[in-house]
């Protein structure tokens, strides 16, 4: 018996796109190539190729400093913040390599730059200094290579400067202003191989001038970088910067540079403050009882109160020894006068 078809059934038609039955087609495509830096999740990751010259991915990255500073305060442009890490860890350098190869405005500094050239700095003790034969001819190169925007160039004039202040310092007086505001542009500067290099020859000076440094007009500026230097985290630069504050307090007498120091005890940095109340602990310690007075105890007292509540402990151990050395001092004084007073009265009687 044959069924008959309902009447109520939904007919079946074409039109109708739920019951449009879809035929397979099977369809080529040609894959297309991955690009670059994106990275399929069964394959190891692909590193985006940098477009530095070969040769300058070290240099780089050992000074990925100066590339951020120069990006930022001369082309003027927008950064990543991510390019500012690497400089300190050498296990982030090929990713601060991958951050500048994706970076279209650093690749244009970069671009220019000419073939890597082996640039290397060597720190020289003041002993193994040697003078110059012709010290009258070289110091004329001397000033045009101070001028140089070559940093490598800059740090051998600098130890021009240091053999200069060592053996010919008669003929580096007349350039000493110039030579003082080169040191302070180059402690600024975030290349630490320049840095380190401005601070020995600033000692150097420091022994060679001792209080003829005080006439300069960029005194002021130069002890703030040795400060702000000596309160940094890279130690090879900050050991070098307390050296020279050491070498500065041994050069001068103790009352001009106290009248100098005096205006850091209040510097906004906190580091700072610590190593200004270190070197006028330094200084203080060599001053005996006629200076303490001529400075006036008052003075000193001042200094010790700010200091002793100081945040940072460094301040407060150094105010601390600057007061028990005015108060030894203080106490000679009066030491000295209470003798010499029953001195004269055993000579009435």
């Amino acid at each position: 018996m044959a069924l008959r078809p309902i009447d109520n059934a939904l007919p079946i038609s074409p039109d109708n796109p739920r019951l449009k039955k879809h035929a397979k087609v099977s369809i080529q495509t040609q894959k297309r190539a991955p690009e670059v830096g994106v990275n399929d999740e069964n394959k190891a990751p692909v590193t985006p190729p940098t477009r530095i010259q070969p040769g300058y991915e070290s240099e780089i990255c050992e000074s990925i400093e100066v590339v951020h500073h120069y990006a930022v305060t001369t082309a003027h442009i927008n950064v990543p913040k991510d390019l500012s890490r690497g400089h300190k860890d050498p296990g982030n350098y090929p990713e601060v390599i991958k951050i500048i190869g994706n970076c279209p405005e650093v690749i244009k500094i970069l671009a220019p730059l000419p073939q890597p050239v082996d640039a290397s700095v060597d720190y020289i003790a003041s002993e193994n200094l040697k003078p110059f034969e012709d010290p009258e001819s070289n110091i004329q190169s001397l000033v045009e290579g101070l001028d140089s925007k070559d940093w490598v160039t800059v740090c051998e004039s600098l130890n021009f400067v240091r053999r200069f202040a060592i053996y010919h310092s008669d003929l580096l007086l007349p350039v000493l202003e110039k030579v003082i505001l080169v040191e302070v542009k180059a402690m600024k500067n975030p290349r630490s191989a320049l840095c380190k290099t401005s601070i020995m020859a600033a000692s150097d000076i420091f022994g060679s001038f001792g209080e003829k440094m005080l006439d300069s007009s960029a005194f002021d500026q130069l002890l703030l970088q040795l400060l702000l230097k000596a309160s940094q985290d890279k130690k090879f630069v900050c050991e070098e910067a307390d050296k020279s504050l050491t070498a500065l307090v041994n050069s001068i007498a103790p009352l001009p540079l106290l009248q100098r120091l005096h205006g850091f005890v209040n510097h906004g940095n906190l580091r700072v403050r610590a190593k200004a109340a270190v070197s006028i602990s330094n200084s203080v310690s060599k001053m005996g009882s006629e200076e303490i007075g001529e400075f006036r105890s008052v003075s000193l007292l001042q200094i010790a109160s700010d200091l002793l509540n100081d945040r940072l402990p460094e301040a407060r151990e150094a105010a601390r020894s600057s007061e028990k050395h005015r108060v030894f001092c203080i106490q000679n004084i009066y030491g000295k006068r209470k003798a010499e007073s029953r001195g004269g009265l055993a000579k009435l009687l």
